[in-house]
């Protein structure tokens, strides 16, 4: 599994951006996907580096949909769960929680981790 994420989390050095920290929260019928990535040796959020054209707004929407999709694939996703994925300097980790998780506290929770 591991290999499988870090390889589609490669793609985007083709945009100059590295070491990204992601957080995905998929379902069967929606995703919620966010990273954190070094451009210019600056720490940037995903949409803000969209924003500045580092990358276009449809690759950054292609690249989401591609972890939904990488999500959606993996022997251990739940159809009946909240899947999260979370990459953190590297370390891939792959859990399930209720649909009716609160995503803004996990979201927040794992922006805190990465000090953020």
């Amino acid at each position: 599994m591991d290999d499988k994420v870090l390889a589609v989390l490669k793609k985007l050095e083709q945009y100059q951006i590295y070491k990204a920290d992601l957080l995905a929260l998929v379902t069967d019928t929606s995703y919620e996907v966010t990273f954190f990535g070094y451009f210019n040796n600056k720490y940037e959020q995903s949409n803000t580096l969209a924003e500045q054209g580092v990358i276009p707004f449809d690759a950054l929407e292609a690249f989401y949909a591609d972890i939904a999709k990488l999500v959606r694939s993996l022997p251990k996703y739940d159809a009946g769960k909240l899947n999260i994925l979370k990459i953190d300097e590297g370390e891939v980790s792959f859990r399930q929680k209720d649909r009716s998780s609160d995503t803004f506290t996990i979201v927040n929770r794992w922006e805190r981790s990465l000090g953020i």
